[in-house]
């Protein structure tokens, strides 16, 4: 597994047994550990894993700065009628990483994208009631962090914006332009 510990550099989890937050998380969905960072024993539902082939981002489409958590979207998603969260990840502004619907589950995030893609919310994407890139750094490092540890975990996966798919401005910016080195073998 692959961490971002600080902005400057990656190093290797797996080589040296350690692990951070997010590689941790998607790991414990898939592997039961006998020790501590260390890999061991196959879930069955590690076989049963849908065919992934990309990772969306969206904004949650709430003003800069207001604290806005898991729950609170899933509440929303919900009175929509649907059955859980949207997202598998949402980024908080201080750059944490939380868990939304089971990665294992197909998302409802994109219409006609969710059964091979992987959606990511960051909080916020609103400044003054119109879409604004309001992603903060940490939002970003971990963002990258997460990525690398998908990436890591299930193979390549290209990274889109929930604007490529859908008229909707979110995540309020294009993807593909701020993160151009993102999509490179």
């Amino acid at each position: 597994m692959f961490c971002l510990k600080e902005s400057t550099r990656l190093k290797s989890c797996w080589l040296k047994r350690e692990s951070n937050e997010i590689s941790k998380t998607i790991r414990g969905q898939f592997f039961s550990c006998k020790l501590r960072f260390n890999w061991i024993v196959f879930m069955s539902n590690l076989f049963a894993l849908r065919d992934l082939n990309k990772i969306i981002l969206h904004c949650s489409a709430t003003e800069e700065g207001r604290d806005v958590k898991v729950d609170t979207i899933r509440s929303w998603h919900l009175k929509r009628g649907w059955d859980d969260i949207g997202y598998h990840y949402c980024l908080y502004a201080d750059g944490s990483i939380h868990r939304g619907r089971d990665i294992d589950k197909s998302g409802a995030h994109t219409k006609g994208e969710n059964h091979n893609s992987i959606g990511v919310c960051y909080i916020g994407g609103l400044k003054d009631g119109k879409p604004a890139d309001t992603m903060t750094v940490k939002q970003e490092l971990a963002f990258m962090e997460l990525v690398f540890s998908l990436r890591t975990t299930f193979g390549w996966l290209s990274v889109h914006g929930h604007n490529e798919y859908s008229s909707k401005a979110c995540p309020s910016f294009v993807v593909s332009e701020k993160y151009k080195w993102i999509n490179t073998k």
